[in-house]
């Protein structure tokens, strides 16, 4: 059974956890799944693993791609910043497939020197406010439901899966802005938004919704599968 180290997030008493969306919706595709700890050692855990999720979470240190703090972001500690881009680059390194999701598209980016958006609702673009974060709309929009369209890239592994457009669902408020170099922008928010990034060449892909909870939809749930097809 093919083996996915997922990325955590911090609790307030510096525990590490996943929510159980990952955890299921890589169960349903077959894999064991795996919980990253703290002080691994990267490079090994790219040569036992058989592909990196690089999961939802806080916001990505500016510091880390050379922007002043926006009042708006809430980082995750810098171990956890530093552990997440020092996976990416292991996983890379080894050849091994990354799927990111949500905060993952921001690591990924970052990681490979690319830079962030960090605050949708303040960054001088025609957007609506908080279009992007379906649970602070009024009225929100309930968990499993879908907030907006995305426009894919023909040709790219996103359009394979879902066609032209297709509604994703919406939980961000900080996205990509400058695009790291080697990455391909496949996808799109009907208002322009960066929503899904690829490196087929490195076996690497993401995506800024959160496809883990739609999987009662077989097109999110094969976002899954694909990743899965690409660690075997």
């Amino acid at each position: 059974m093919v083996k996915i180290l997922c990325t955590g997030r911090v609790t307030d008493n510096d525990r590490l956890y996943i929510l159980l969306s990952y955890i299921n919706a890589l169960k349903a595709v077959n894999a064991d799944v795996y919980v990253c700890s703290y002080g691994i050692n990267t490079d090994d855990a790219a040569s036992v693993f058989d592909g990196l999720l690089v999961t939802g979470g806080g916001d990505v240190n500016p510091d880390l791609y050379h922007a002043a703090w926006d009042p708006t972001t809430h980082a995750e500690p810098d171990c956890i910043d530093s552990m997440d881009i020092s996976l990416v680059h292991s996983f890379i390194k080894a050849n091994k497939p990354i799927f990111g999701i949500c905060r993952g598209i921001q690591v990924i980016n970052v990681a490979l020197g690319g830079t962030l958006i960090q605050d949708l609702n303040t960054c001088g673009k025609d957007i609506i406010e908080n279009y992007h974060y379906q649970s602070k709309q009024i009225p929100a929009i309930k968990m499993g439901d879908t907030a907006h369209n995305a426009i894919f890239t023909p040709g790219s592994l996103l359009y394979s899966i879902f066609g032209p457009r297709y509604p994703v669902n919406s939980y961000h408020h900080q996205a990509v802005d400058r695009i790291a170099d080697g990455l391909n922008v496949t996808c799109h928010s009907d208002d322009g938004i960066i929503e899904g990034l690829e490196d087929l060449e490195h076996k690497l892909f993401a995506v800024q919704w959160h496809p883990e909870r739609l999987t009662h939809d077989e097109k999110h749930l094969e976002l899954f599968r694909q990743f899965i097809h690409m660690c075997k």
